[in-house]
């Protein structure tokens, strides 16, 4: 049940049966049931500022008339009363925010299905996804350069290096970089280990996979003080910096930036 107040409204459960009270008939009262209304913690009627309802709902209310069908606006009802339940309160921010969360974790799920199953314009052979990892260095401040392959006749080898010096601190981070659709093997984080630089500058190792790495793997990653990026985290990289990678990566990962309204 709703009921219109001044620039508000209150919620109440119906619950219990229909009665009739013949002493009330100079106040119009006769027929009545219980409600329960929501409450702040205080025990007052928890009020909802009409201008926290869509348009629609807010106009209906309008209506000059003792009851009012509002089965169309069913799904805006259940959601005041969810989040009322859920939180105390309902604020028409708090379910934008709601619906950007959802957005986002709805994007991350399908870049990540397209990183993995290769549907992104992303260069094949890896080197697409190097240039990528090289872009989102950049704007992040580093300084970034890809590596030659076949660098040695073993097995050592590095995709990207990338430093950064400012006044207080050195960084100097060295890169493996794999595009695999499920469990990544060992084999990237030994080219890492085999990997021995010739400057001997302090450094990290970093392996960066589209996918996953076992627990054996992460345990041997950590052994050997190598940090690990997986399939989500990358997403999660890349969102972080959506706004300044270029469009034509954008356009390459299938990602197009068009206003959403959230109905």
């Amino acid at each position: 049940m709703i009921v219109p107040l001044a620039k508000s409204i209150a919620i109440g459960i119906v619950s219990g049966k229909k009665t009739f009270d013949l002493s009330l008939t100079d106040k119009k009262a006769c027929n009545l049931i219980n409600v329960n209304f929501f409450r702040t913690n205080e025990g007052h009627i928890l009020r909802i500022p009409r201008k926290s309802l869509t348009h629609g709902l807010e106009s209906r209310l309008k209506i000059q008339a003792h009851n009012t069908n509002l089965k169309e606006f069913k799904d805006e009802i259940e959601r005041i009363i969810e989040s009322i339940a859920s939180n105390g309160t309902y604020k028409q921010e708090s379910y934008i925010l709601e619906k950007i969360a959802e957005a986002e974790a709805s994007f991350k799920e399908n870049l990540l299905k397209s990183l993995t199953t290769g549907t992104t314009w992303l260069a094949a052979g890896g080197e697409g996804l190097e240039l990528l990892i090289l872009e989102l260095l950049k704007i992040e401040g580093y300084t970034a350069k890809k590596q030659a392959k076949n660098q040695s006749s073993d097995i050592s080898d590095i995709d990207i290096k990338a430093s950064k010096i400012d006044r207080f601190s050195e960084s100097n981070l060295f890169f493996q970089v794999k595009h695999h659709c499920n469990i990544s093997s060992k084999h990237g984080l030994e080219q890492l280990i085999a990997y021995v630089d010739t400057d001997d500058i302090e450094h990290e190792k970093w392996f960066i996979t589209t996918g996953n790495l076992s627990e054996s793997s992460i345990q041997y990653a950590e052994d050997h003080n190598i940090k690990v990026m997986v399939g989500d985290e990358l997403v999660d990289w890349i969102y972080e910096n959506i706004g300044d990678l270029s469009n034509g990566t954008k356009h390459k990962l299938g990602i197009i930036e068009i206003p959403v309204v959230i109905q």
